[in-house]
């Protein structure tokens, strides 16, 4: 489903501040360790020359075995004063794309799990799912009365099948219907649902029933803009 131009914005900036996070702190890590070991700021500015020749230089294979014995030499510097290897190296919470949100020719999926988180927070289903968890499903309000057919009972089997459906969701999977009775639950198993699908990199949308009919309609005859789906 499209989403909302806020929900892309929010989810642009939280992959941005983690990158910029996570490059400030490798600068003051490099502050830090080119003070203490000053062969190390020598083998960085090495490694920079070498890098601008890779990009123009003939002899690219010496270059680039210049570069390892450099870099393996940091590392050796490094360890020996009791810092990992990859001490000054950027700490990116995404290792595949380093926090941009871009991987290969497409999306990450670092950035397509805060779009949905994104678009989850901004959802009315947000407000109203609050403490509404699997774990918080009280199955002691139910009448226990009637051995295997008691309430209790019929919930106990309906909160297994809705922690089912959660755990195994996926495109392919056929729908749910929840129905009962004001007050027997009915929300809070498909807003645990919700969150348990949301947390797995799904979108969830929330809406009633009367506004997804009149939505239906909408697009049916072509009430909405772009006509009929």
């Amino acid at each position: 489903m499209a989403y909302d131009k806020s929900v892309y914005d929010a989810a642009a900036e939280i992959l941005l501040a983690r990158r910029l996070s996570a490059l400030e702190l490798a600068d003051e890590r490099r502050r830090e360790i080119h003070k203490k070991i000053p062969r190390t700021a020598e083998i960085d500015e090495q490694l920079a020359g070498c890098a601008k020749k890779l990009i123009f230089g003939s002899d690219k294979e010496k270059l680039a075995n210049e570069l390892t014995a450099l870099r393996a030499e940091k590392a050796e510097l490094l360890c020996a004063e009791g810092y990992p290897a990859n001490y000054l190296d950027p700490q990116f919470k995404c290792k595949k794309c380093g926090d941009t949100g871009v991987f290969g020719n497409g999306k990450c999926s670092c950035y397509m799990e805060q779009l949905s988180k994104q678009a989850f927070r901004a959802s009315e289903l947000a407000k109203a799912q609050s403490g509404m968890t699997f774990e918080k499903f009280e199955l002691k309000y139910y009448r226990d009365e009637g051995g295997e057919d008691s309430e209790r009972a019929h919930m106990a089997d309906m909160l297994r099948n809705c922690r089912v459906f959660a755990e195994r969701f996926s495109q392919n999977l056929p729908n749910i219907l929840i129905s009962g009775g004001t007050g027997l639950g009915k929300t809070h198993l498909s807003s645990a649902i919700a969150k348990e699908v949301n947390d797995k990199g799904f979108s969830v949308m929330y809406t009633s029933a009367p506004k997804l009919f009149m939505d239906f309609e909408d697009r049916k005859f072509g009430r909405l803009s772009g006509g009929a789906a």
